[in-house]
């Protein structure tokens, strides 16, 4: 088995601590867009408060892998800087819409 750097466990927390409140945000079960999560993992990793708050949501979660019982991030400080980083974050549409307006 391969062990984990304190530094990758930090950071692979942060993904699955992203990912969860993308799923709870957004009401979809999946992986944020590759560049919203890395942003958020980014803005997380960069702030010590941030960092010592997801360290403590780590504690209690399966963070080794990705499982349906991943513990629900709770409603703290961390949870509102992160969703309001999430929905500040301009997301890429699939299919372009039509400028109507040039018409």
């Amino acid at each position: 088995m391969v062990q984990l750097t304190e530094e990758t466990r930090l950071r692979l927390a942060a993904l699955n601590y992203v990912t969860a409140l993308h799923n709870e945000v957004t009401q979809e079960h999946g992986m944020p867009p590759l560049g919203t999560q890395n942003q958020a993992v980014d803005l997380i990793l960069g702030d010590p408060e941030l960092r010592r708050a997801l360290t403590a949501w780590a504690e209690g979660a399966h963070i080794d892998q990705m499982t349906p019982s991943l513990r629900r991030p709770p409603h703290d400080a961390l949870y509102h800087r992160v969703r309001r980083y999430l929905e500040e974050i301009p997301r890429a549409r699939v299919f372009p819409t039509a400028d109507r307006s040039s018409r």
